[in-house]
């Protein structure tokens, strides 16, 4: 054999034991160890935010062995706080009632539910609800109206298209009284595909929208989710450019080539009730909370002395005349004393937010105490509670509907701590 041909054969065979080789590790990195899943496990449940869902995804994937592994984690526990939401979504995802440790899970993960502190409440909802049982429902329907803007989207998630039919009525129940339009577009999704054509026109209505909430632009949001969501129930229907300017030619065009699209298939235009996103007046001071266990809050104060509470179909308060001038005075006081502080704790998921747009202001400045779900006793700056006494006083001089207020304070001693009344 000549030189050039037996180096080729080499190169063969050289080839042939590298891949070999590389075959072999490959095998051997994606062999399920108890000392792998362990680590997935702990990556899943201590590791950073970035981590922990993906670690959680990986041990979804992975097959029964996991599986197990991660059901077993989950029953050795007492406490579920330090699990987190990322296995524990898992987790509810895999405990169904075909063996006794599995059902007795999923009964456990319903008790938590059915516990309005529990931080992790929405991703045990969304796990229960991607394998729904018979006599579930009723719960879940039930969940639509709970406090957590996440739990409602979660149970929302959980009907199917064929099974909204029956809960079309709840569903436009719904719709008149949701403030966040997050939920207001899923909720509107949903009924359409249940089979009401008319719900079309709330996702139209979303294409108008330029509102802010402060700096947030929630109308361009709202433009973004229901062009998109527009697109999937009609893939057929006219383009729309989401991030055009709403009063630009081409946005108004591309709004009437849908209002055109959509009149044989909806019916008629509803425009009752109106659905409130732009307060009158300017908005001068507003109150944001975020709890990942009393929900969220966002209240507007204006300069027309009104009190707007929500943001996708906010419902509106008129104030005393002269409301907002106090409240401006007071909140100078506040700004004045917290200096350049602008951040109080450390990041988590709860946060209460002061927002202020002042007279002569020539931007908006907001204020930030953040934590995790435990409460801190003392968070909030007392420099607050002057500002903070006024703010809640406006809601006593008015008829704030159902149990608001007081969902609203507890989430305020929940997020900052106990404030003087």
């Amino acid at each position: 054999m000549s030189s050039p041909a037996r180096f080729t054969v080499w190169l063969l065979i050289a080839l042939f034991v590298g891949q070999t080789c590389a075959l072999g590790q490959g095998r051997k990195k994606r062999e399920i160890t108890p000392a792998r899943l362990e680590k997935l496990i702990r990556a899943a449940t201590q590791g950073s935010p970035v981590v922990r869902p993906q670690a959680a995804q990986r041990l979804m994937k992975m097959g029964p062995v996991a599986h197990s592994a991660v059901l077993e984690h989950i029953a050795s526990k007492t406490d579920l706080f330090a699990v987190g939401p990322e296995l524990l979504e898992v987790a509810a995802t895999l405990a169904l009632p075909g063996e006794a440790r599995t059902a007795a899970l999923r009964v456990q993960f319903w008790k938590q539910v059915a516990q309005r502190d529990f931080p992790w409440r929405a991703a045990l909802v969304s796990g229960l609800g991607k394998n729904p049982q018979a006599g579930e429902q009723d719960r879940f329907v039930e969940l639509l109206g709970d406090r957590m803007l996440a739990v409602r989207l979660a149970a929302l998630k959980r009907f199917s298209v064929g099974e909204s039919e029956d809960l079309l009525p709840i569903l436009q129940a719904r719709l008149l009284v949701e403030t966040e339009g997050v939920a207001r577009r899923a909720l509107a999704r949903r009924a359409v595909e249940a089979g009401h054509a008319q719900s079309l026109w709330v996702l139209f209505g979303e294409l108008s929208r330029n509102d802010y909430f402060f700096d947030q632009p929630v109308g361009l949001i709202a433009r973004l989710e229901a062009a998109r969501d527009l697109k999937v129930l009609l893939p057929e229907g006219p383009a729309f450019d989401a991030q055009a300017p709403v009063d630009s030619e081409s946005s108004v065009a591309q709004r009437a080539a849908w209002l055109a699209y959509l009149q044989p298939l909806a019916g008629l235009r509803q425009v009752s009730p109106e659905v409130r996103v732009q307060p009158a007046g300017e908005p001068l001071i507003g109150l944001e909370l975020r709890s990942c266990r009393r929900g969220e809050f966002f209240l507007r104060w204006t300069s027309a002395d009104q009190l707007w509470i929500g943001r996708g179909n906010a419902r509106c308060f008129q104030l005393a005349p002269g409301t907002h001038k106090s409240l401006v005075l007071t909140a100078r006081g506040a700004m004045a004393a917290m200096g350049d502080k602008r951040l109080v704790g450390q990041p988590g998921c709860d946060q209460e937010s002061y927002h202020f747009r002042l007279p002569g202001s020539a931007r908006s400045s907001v204020y930030l105490i953040t934590k995790g779900p435990q409460p801190v006793a003392d968070l909030r700056p007392l420099v607050l509670d002057p500002l903070l006494r006024e703010l809640l006083g406006t809601l006593e001089s008015v008829e704030i509907p159902g149990a608001l207020a007081q969902e609203l304070s507890e989430a305020l001693v929940d997020l900052g701590g106990e404030y003087r009344r």
